[in-house]
C-alpha cells in the first residue's frame, strides 16, 4: 500500500516483541492469527468474542480499583527505565519506590494491611 505503521508501532513493537517478530510483522505485512499474537507478546489474551466486552470489563474494574498514584509511577517507570543504562536505571527505580512508598495512598495501605482490611487506594 506505500505506507508503514507509525503512530508509535515502529518505535514500541521491537522494544515490546523482540527484533526478529517484529521485523517479520513490520516487513510481510502479513497477518497472523491470535494464538501467534499471544505466541510472541503482541497480545496477553485471547478470548472467544462473545467473552471480550466481560474480560475487558474485568481488568478495567481490577485497575480502577488501584491506586492511581502507583499506576501512574508504574507506567512512568516502564516508560523511562527501559532505556536507561542498568546502573541508572535502577538509581531512578530507587526514586521512583521512594515517591510512591512515602505516599498517602501507601500509608494507606500500609494501614489496612495492619488492620488486615482491604485497601481503598482510589485517590
Amino acid at each position: 500500500m506505500g505506507f508503514i505503521p507509525a503512530g508509535g508501532t515502529l518505535v514500541r513493537l521491537q522494544r515490546q516483541i523482540g527484533y526478529a517478530p517484529a521485523m517479520e510483522i513490520l516487513l510481510t505485512g502479513e497477518r497472523f492469527d491470535a494464538a501467534h499474537m499471544r505466541r510472541i507478546g503482541v497480545v496477553n489474551r485471547v478470548v472467544p468474542p462473545e467473552e471480550l466486552a466481560a474480560v475487558a470489563h474485568g481488568y478495567a474494574e481490577r485497575v480502577a480499583a488501584l491506586s492511581s498514584q502507583a499506576l501512574q509511577t508504574i507506567k512512568e517507570s516502564v516508560l523511562t527505565l527501559g532505556d536507561l543504562p542498568l546502573d541508572e536505571a535502577f538509581a531512578r527505580e530507587a526514586e521512583f519506590g521512594q515517591r510512591t512508598f512515602t505516599s498517602d495512598d501507601a500509608r494507606a495501605g500500609l494501614r489496612a494491611f495492619a488492620d488486615r482490611r482491604a485497601a481503598d487506594a482510589r485517590t
